[in-house]
């Protein structure tokens, strides 16, 4: 029998004893050559409260409220994952379509709505957002298609301005057509705003968008008017449901000119709700008959249930009259080209009889002073019949007297008179005759 060297077996044992211990060392690892792959999950993070929430998760959760025709509020975040998606389009692909290779870090973000679960892919900062299923509302996928049927228009170029669930008072949707009757039962639906080429369209459906009721662009949901006042108003406004504004002053030739713009989004959705909360409203205001006196009257056909209270009515007029100031500023900038003009009404009489006198194409705001003056009184500049104030539309009206007596207490013996309009520097003045009757 060989003998073994006792130093051979020493060396090989310890050599065993270090592989061994080297096996248990904490965090060993090997050494690859060639780097991992991004992994395709990392870990997932809490569900912060709403100031910490990452953007991208917000913009998803308007995305899916918009997409299944419910409020932001209604849709919950149940999970927020940090992700690194292997191209442009999030890993979501559609066939035939062209993705960037690139890797795009973003966010798995899990909504969920009336107990069904959604799933989103967005970037980092939300500027792409993506369902990983099609969570589109059948009914506003409807009215699309009615809309672009009617406008002989393709659906993707609707862009979707608010979807907001309503019930229905009737089976017209409450767009009732002459001849056609409607069942009185409630329809749960949607009323959803679309837009094309700038134009906005109110489309009415019921919950799964096998009715779908276009709303003609005429229906005027809000009419408003105003007159009176120191300032002489007199203004007209209406609105309808698709957002169309047209207004313009009520006074002399400007009436037959109405001026138009659209809501802006905001304005357009705070019209929307306010359609789908209260009752109808007939709003009349009228002072007493005294001169000066202010009629504002406000007329809103809204479909919902809550009667309107004071403090509601006051702010749908302000609301009004800011809507109104934006029509306004849509008027040219002066020229210098228009000319101040005054009108009579009526334009002959007897002395001491009542004038009207009705002013158009002064400057906004302007003071103007009414003067009166003849063949044989001259222009005196203080001494002042009354007084106005520019309002809307760049008009006033006063309401004077034809005096029997001059200032001076002399008889008043001219056949005509001419009243004259001025601004107190006298920089700006416009006339209009009177003939004296006996």
């Amino acid at each position: 029998m060989k003998r073994v060297n006792k130093r051979t077996v020493i060396a090989m044992g310890l050599l065993l004893l270090a592989q061994v211990l080297g096996a248990c060392v904490p965090g060993a690892e090997t050494v690859r050559s060639t780097p991992t792959a991004a992994p395709d999950k990392q870990v997932s993070t809490p569900i912060p409260d709403k100031n910490t929430l990452p953007a991208a998760a917000t913009l998803a959760q308007q995305a899916l409220a918009t997409a299944v025709g419910v409020t932001a509020a209604e849709v919950k975040i149940t999970s927020v994952e940090v992700r690194q998606w292997r191209n442009g389009c999030l890993d979501l692909e559609q066939p035939g379509e062209m993705c960037t290779q690139a890797i795009v870090p973003g966010y798995l973000v899990m909504l969920e709505v009336n107990g069904q679960a959604y799933e989103y892919h967005t970037d980092m900062n939300g500027s792409a957002v993506r369902p990983a299923a099609a969570t589109v509302n059948p009914a506003l996928r409807a009215a699309q298609q009615a809309l672009a049927n009617s406008l002989g228009k393709s659906a993707t170029e609707i862009t979707t301005v608010a979807v907001e669930p309503i019930t229905w008072r009737n089976g017209c949707l409450e767009v009732e057509q002459a001849g056609a009757g409607c069942s009185e039962a409630q329809v749960s639906g949607f009323r959803i705003m679309l837009k094309v080429d700038g134009r906005t369209y109110e489309v009415r459906t019921n919950q799964d968008g096998s009715l779908v009721v276009p709303v003609p662009p005429s229906d005027t949901v809000l009419v408003w008017h105003r007159e009176g006042g120191i300032a002489g108003f007199c203004d007209d406004l209406s609105i309808t449901a698709t957002g169309v504004v047209s207004g313009g002053s009520c006074k002399g030739k400007q009436g037959s000119n109405a001026l138009h713009v659209s809501l802006d989004a905001n304005q357009q959705l705070q019209l929307l709700t306010w359609l789908a909360r209260y009752r109808p409203i007939d709003f009349l205001m009228k002072d007493p008959p005294v001169p000066d006196a202010m009629l504002q009257t406000l007329t809103f056909k809204g479909s919902g249930q809550t009667t309107a209270t004071e403090a509601d009515v006051n702010a749908l007029l302000a609301w009004v009259n800011d809507v109104y100031q934006t029509l306004k500023s849509t008027l040219p900038a002066s020229t210098g080209k228009l000319t101040p003009t005054l009108q009579a009404q009526p334009t002959g009489g007897a002395l001491s009889s009542q004038v009207k006198l009705h002013g158009e194409n002064w400057p906004l705001g302007q003071k103007v002073n009414i003067h009166l003056a003849s063949a044989t009184v001259a222009f005196d500049a203080t001494q002042v019949v009354a007084s106005s104030v520019v309002g809307g539309f760049g008009a006033f009206d006063v309401s004077v007297t034809a005096p029997a007596t001059w200032p001076n207490g002399a008889a008043v013996s001219d056949a005509t008179l001419t009243w004259i309009a001025s601004t107190p520097d006298g920089g700006i003045k416009a006339t209009a005759e009177f003939s004296v009757t006996q």
